[in-house]
């Protein structure tokens, strides 16, 4: 993260055209943000669309492969474009078009036309264009996978000139209690609860998940944590399930990616243990509960302490 910071204050003043890649909830419109409040375009507007909303497929009717009407309203700022990956086709066709005029800072006409320009058809000037386009992408553009429409070498060599890799939650543990910590402070805040931080045995279940919605998950968490718990620190017990997901802990000392068990516990043995098959259950019902622990409590016919002693077995 360090790098990509620097990455991001060097290159900044200068960024005409870039990309940042990341998954899902790693945080690329903040970055976004970030580039356009320490670039040269500052001043000027922040317009943030979907590509496959920006761009258009070949078709009778389409004047421009592009929506200039989005063109027009981020003039002189940044136009942020996501999840370019997920064009079409058509659509990267009409991207590799605008990518040319771009670089040539003379678009077809996307302002008001003189009769002039109507017989040429290019705009004057660059009055109408941004001065920053910036693209997101969830995948790699040089390596998209199968299941996603094949992207254009050209294209992507052209978008990855400049580029901004986004790290997984997983790939950066040690920030995890430090964002914790930023996104109690901002719940507090807005909230007016008072919240101050995370209690003890609150950090492992939080340094042991997979986070595979990365950090905007972990701030949904911690979020429904602070408006759970009834006092000023958030417990293990406040935490909503952390059921496993995509990307397992497979880093943490003697734990089985695929499973969750130790290393030394196969599968078999973890399934006849009692306390796990009874935590499991629990976690079932908490699920269709959405997390009311209170409704999950009378559904199983316990006490809620009940409920809350065997979550918290596991957790602290």
């Amino acid at each position: 993260m360090r790098l990509l910071l620097a990455q991001l204050q060097r290159i900044a003043p200068r960024l005409s055209m870039g990309s940042i890649e990341g998954e899902e909830g790693t945080g690329k419109t903040l970055t976004a943000h970030a580039l356009h409040s320490a670039g040269p375009a500052a001043a000027g507007p922040f317009v943030c669309c979907p590509a496959s909303r920006f761009f258009n497929e070949p078709q009778e009717g389409h004047r421009y492969g592009w929506t200039t009407d989005i063109l027009r309203e981020s003039h002189g700022g940044m136009l942020f474009l996501e999840s370019v990956h997920q064009l079409s086709t058509g659509q990267q066709e009409a991207l590799g078009e605008f990518l040319h005029w771009f670089d040539d800072r003379r678009f077809p006409c996307v302002g008001p036309e003189t009769a002039v320009e109507r017989q040429i058809g290019l705009a004057a000037q660059n009055d109408a264009i941004p001065a920053q386009v910036v693209f997101s992408s969830a995948v790699a553009l040089r390596q998209t996978s199968e299941q996603t429409t094949p992207f254009r070498d050209d294209v992507a060599s052209r978008l990855a000139a400049v580029r901004f890799r986004l790290p997984p939650l997983s790939e950066r543990r040690e920030d995890i209690p430090l964002l914790a910590q930023i996104f109690i402070q901002r719940f507090a805040r807005t909230y007016g609860k008072t919240v101050r931080g995370l209690g003890p045995g609150t950090i492992p279940p939080l340094m042991r998940y997979g986070w595979p919605g990365n950090v905007r998950e972990l701030e949904n968490v911690i979020s429904a944590a602070a408006l759970e718990t009834e006092s000023q620190w958030i417990r293990p017990i406040d935490l909503p399930p952390l059921t496993a997901g995509k990307r397992e802990a497979s880093n943490i000392s003697g734990m089985n990616p695929q499973s969750g068990a130790s290393a030394s516990e196969s599968p078999g043995d973890a399934n006849l243990n009692l306390d796990h098959a009874i935590r499991g259950h629990v976690i079932r019902v908490l699920q269709q509960t959405r997390g009311n622990k209170l409704r999950a409590a009378h559904l199983l016919g316990i006490s809620r302490s009940t409920l809350y002693r065997i979550l918290g077995a596991d957790q602290e």
